[in-house]
């Protein structure tokens, strides 16, 4: 079973009360997520990590670059955090990945009490993973190596690895409040800019409402079923009648949302009405406003992997 090591990055920055509630947040979104996915897991939710055990660790590689809130993962080789044992774990670990000729750097992070110091294990370590080769076989470079290896001291367990994978980063889904997102007549441009928009704002921490008037309904609802905007329940309909503006805002009090999010391109911005409820402006958010259509692309290709063919 593989280990797959989670680190996140701005809701550590919050305060000890809310960073609990947020982590919470996040590992609920990751346990929904697996489970639509099919990947049969364990999750272990720590104050400044969180681990997902599982034998399906492509799939759910797959899945987690999506979460908003994960800056990273990493599969990682569990071992104990016993001084002896670590250097063993070490060693075979070297051994598989570690060839005459090539340069090499280590790296150790520790937290809690144990009875030596980060850089001890290092200079240690170092001598454990080459200690296969014989002398001058293997070379440090703590610059530009050709295998990193790093390892994460937790309490009693020790965490090895060679790799990171960039998450989608930002603030788990949820944490900042609910918006309404405009799908507006359904074209090329309009279809990826809503979804760019979905997930950037889903990045942010939203809880994002997907709304349309009727006559795009079923449109949007098969492109919400079979894409990555999620939800099998199709948009909220907007209100018939009364022009655009009147819709947005019969929307924004039905669903108490904080703000309304416009799809729109450069030079768009002027199209859309400004929303207001009970007198007061609602908050509009325009996330592709600056973008053209390549540049969309090549941000949408930042948030969705390739699927896999599993």
């Amino acid at each position: 079973m593989t280990t797959i090591l989670i680190r996140f990055a701005e809701l550590g920055l919050k305060s000890e009360k809310v960073r609990s509630r947020f982590l919470k947040l996040l590992a609920d979104d990751i346990e929904g997520s697996l489970i639509e996915a099919g990947v049969e897991h364990i999750l272990c939710v720590q104050r400044s990590r969180l681990f997902v055990e599982t034998d399906q660790e492509e799939m759910a590689s797959w899945v987690l670059r999506q979460i908003p809130g994960i800056f990273s993962f990493s599969l990682v080789e569990k071992a104990s955090s016993r001084r002896g044992e670590l250097m063993e774990a070490l060693s075979r670990y070297g051994e598989k990945r570690i060839r005459k000729g090539m340069t090499y750097g280590l790296k150790v992070r520790r937290s809690g009490n144990h009875p030596y110091t980060s850089q001890e294990i290092a200079v240690e370590g170092g001598g454990a993973v080459i200690s296969h080769l014989e002398e001058g076989d293997a070379t440090v470079d703590l610059v530009h190596p050709d295998i990193w290896i790093e390892v994460e001291v937790r309490e009693s367990n020790a965490y090895i690895f060679d790799n990171r994978t960039k998450g989608s980063g930002g603030m788990p889904a949820s944490s900042q409040g609910r918006v309404l997102l405009l799908l507006p007549a359904p074209d090329t441009g309009s279809e990826r800019r809503s979804l760019l928009s979905f997930l950037l704002m889903r990045r942010r921490g939203c809880r994002v409402i997907p709304a349309t008037r009727e006559e795009h309904y079923a449109y949007w609802a098969e492109f919400m079923r079979t894409g990555t905007m999620g939800g099998h329940q199709g948009p909220f309909v907007l209100k018939a009648g009364g022009g655009l503006s009147s819709a947005l805002m019969d929307a924004v009090d039905r669903l108490k949302v904080k703000g309304v999010v416009i799809p729109s391109g450069p030079g768009e911005e002027m199209e859309y009405p400004v929303v207001h409820s009970r007198g007061m402006p609602v908050s509009q958010f325009y996330p592709t406003i600056s973008m053209d259509l390549p540049e969309v692309e090549e941000w949408l290709q930042r948030f969705i992997p390739s699927k896999l063919n599993l």
